[in-house]
């Protein structure tokens, strides 16, 4: 008889994300895309949709989280892929119109218009549906939004709320006017030494203050008993207070995987978020090649976090993943089992079986 499964693979993207999840019946599977990485990600991207066939190539959802190159550079030529016969159930993308309540850093601003008049253009896509057309966002004082895709896996929305969204729409506007260009129209083109965790302290966790990170979409993907958080870049803070506000939880919300924010950055993993989950696996999708990620100070806080088991999954073999091959966690940590995992391909990419 065939099995359920949940599968989520970190397909080579650069610094960036590219993220496939496989849910449901074997022979039948629904599929999720988060982010297409970056611009040299979608001919891989690409490749692995060809390897589906044809008459798998619906997805119930496509997740474009925010507007920075690393995750949106690769979505535009997915879309006007046409040849690749693939759809999509719904699309879930806050443009510069979803970011004020009433109306419901980076170069981010003009790809997001690009991505933006491109959805508005095809009527044939579905943008944000599953929110009647508004913002995908998390509203102060309201239930936590919940959808569930066909075929059973259930999304819970953990980021981002309306104040994320207002701080992206000064930089948005911000960015625009320089670029000399109104918000929202059509641009013309498209452009820390590992042997010593226990000396960092969680008393130097800076936060993430970037408005293109704190407007991430992440959520919470749960499927047959599973459960995988998918960070995206966002703020520590509001994954860890939507955390907090999930119905039927005390204490640890229970994981099977958290797929860690902004690759691992030192800025988006604080020692309470890790606190707020009780989990052994954590995917890190990065080469590390332009900001140096995964940072030392986000991992050692996950040995720090009182897991007794820690396997760490990287999509790539760099320089900045690979030395954490034979690490072995101090005694300090209180971790008792740790294991690394890296791709066999030279190419990069992983895939995981929850």
């Amino acid at each position: 008889m065939p099995a359920d499964q949940f599968v989520v693979e970190m397909l080579p993207a650069d610094n960036g994300d590219c993220l496939l999840l496989t849910y449901g019946c074997s022979l039948t599977p629904q599929r999720v895309i988060i982010d297409g990485g970056t611009a040299a990600t979608f001919p891989r991207l690409r490749r692995r949709i060809e390897e589906l066939p044809l008459n798998q190539r619906h997805f119930e959802l496509l997740i474009v989280t925010h507007i920075d190159s690393d995750h949106i550079d690769g979505v535009l030529p997915l879309l006007r892929a046409k040849e690749l016969g693939v759809t999509f159930g719904d699309i879930w993308f806050n443009g510069w119109s979803h970011l004020i309540p009433p109306k419901s850093e980076f170069l981010g601003p003009r790809k997001g218009d690009i991505l933006g008049n491109h959805l508005s253009m095809r009527t044939e896509l579905p943008w944000n549906s599953m929110f009647n057309g508004k913002a995908v966002v998390v509203s102060d004082g309201a239930e936590l939004p919940t959808h569930t895709l066909p075929g059973g896996m259930k999304l819970t929305l953990l980021s981002p709320t309306w104040r994320e969204l207002a701080k992206l729409d000064a930089a948005w506007i911000e960015e625009s006017f320089q670029q000399g260009r109104i918000p929202g129209e059509r641009p013309a083109v498209l452009g820390s030494a590992i042997s010593q965790l226990q000396n960092f302290p969680r008393s130097s966790f800076i936060h993430d203050h970037s408005a293109a990170n704190g407007s991430s979409i992440a959520v919470l993907a749960e499927y047959q008993g599973k459960r995988c958080l998918f960070g995206a870049d966002a703020f520590a803070g509001t994954l860890r207070a939507s955390l907090q506000r999930i119905p039927g939880v005390s204490g640890r919300v229970v994981l099977d995987a958290f797929k860690l924010p902004h690759h691992a950055s030192q800025a988006n993993v604080s020692v309470e978020l890790i606190q707020a989950v009780q989990c052994s696996r954590y995917l890190v999708s990065t080469n590390g090649s332009l900001f140096g990620h995964p940072d030392d100070e986000a991992l050692a806080r996950i040995f720090q976090s009182g897991q007794e088991v820690v396997e760490l999954f990287f999509n790539y073999d760099s320089q900045t993943t690979g030395k954490w091959r034979s690490f072995q966690p101090a005694l300090e940590t209180g971790v008792r089992k740790y294991q690394a995992h890296y791709p066999t391909s030279p190419d990069g990419g992983l895939r995981i079986e929850l």
